[in-house]
């Protein structure tokens, strides 16, 4: 799996997270 593939799951989560 790209590490840039789990840096936008990354990401996105922390946007959901706010």
């Amino acid at each position: 799996v790209p590490t840039a593939f789990l840096l936008i799951i990354y990401v996105k989560t922390v946007s959901q997270s706010d």
